[in-house]
């Protein structure tokens, strides 16, 4: 081969290379962008993925609270009950003792009327 010939072959040899390294640099471009882009969309989701935990960590707190201050609510109304509940026997226990009391009166009073209408009709008798 000439030397003429071996320059033109060894130009062509490296304007193929080249025209390679062009198509690799513009694929190297095209992936680097896409990871560029793929990595900015994923630091996106996590700083939405943080926000939320964050908000749904506040929420959790609150409903914590919430159901302290429920708890301690219901064991107020327990106590309260349970004092209604004492207070209702003991009136239970009065009314049922006023009962008998009544009834022992109403026993009283009859056998007092009994014997009132017994004692009249004998001074009738006598008179």
């Amino acid at each position: 081969m000439s030397d003429g010939a071996a320059k033109t072959a060894f130009i062509r040899d490296m304007e193929v290379s080249l025209a390679d390294a062009r198509q690799q640099a513009e694929t190297f471009t095209t992936e680097r962008d896409e990871a560029r882009r793929v990595l900015l969309e994923t630091q996106a989701q996590s700083e939405r993925w943080v926000s939320e935990n964050r908000r749904l960590k506040n929420d959790n707190e609150q409903l914590e609270k919430d159901v302290a201050a429920l708890r301690k609510q219901l064991e107020k109304a327990r106590h309260e009950l349970a004092i209604e509940k004492k207070n209702a026997s003991k009136a239970v226990a009065k009314a049922n003792r006023s009962e008998k009391g009544l009834v022992a009166l109403h026993s009283n009073m009859a056998q007092l009327l009994s014997s009132s209408t017994f004692e009249l009709k004998m001074l009738q008798k006598d008179s």
